[in-house]
């Protein structure tokens, strides 16, 4: 199994749901053709310690490494956290882990009355 890196952090607003994260994979700044792979969104919190989310994610341009995964309800409803995250790619006698993907959740501003 070898380990990649994304191209950025993402910041999510708590609570948040129904849109789109979308993910660059890549091997040294080069994007993985992703075509054929399955596609597996990990999220844990605490550098790895807890799963949080084990869910499909779906390619959008396989061949330049892009996938995304739909926020669900209940994902990200944690303000001021970092979350950490990886797109498991396989098939066929293959697993690669795109790793060190960062995801913060920032603090809603309060509702004006």
């Amino acid at each position: 199994m070898s380990s990649e890196d994304y191209e950025d952090e993402i910041e999510i607003w708590e609570g948040d749901y129904g849109t789109d994260i979308e993910m660059q994979c890549s091997r040294k700044g080069v994007p993985f053709n992703l075509e054929g792979y399955t596609l597996k969104l990990r999220v844990t919190d605490k550098a790895f310690a807890t799963l949080k989310i084990d869910a499909t994610a779906t390619p959008v341009d396989a061949m330049n490494g892009t996938c995304k995964y739909t926020i669900q309800q209940n994902d990200f409803n944690h303000p001021n956290k970092l979350y950490y995250a990886a797109i498991i790619a396989t098939k066929t006698g293959i697993e690669i882990t795109f790793g060190d993907l960062k995801i913060r959740v920032l603090k809603k501003p309060p509702k004006v009355s």
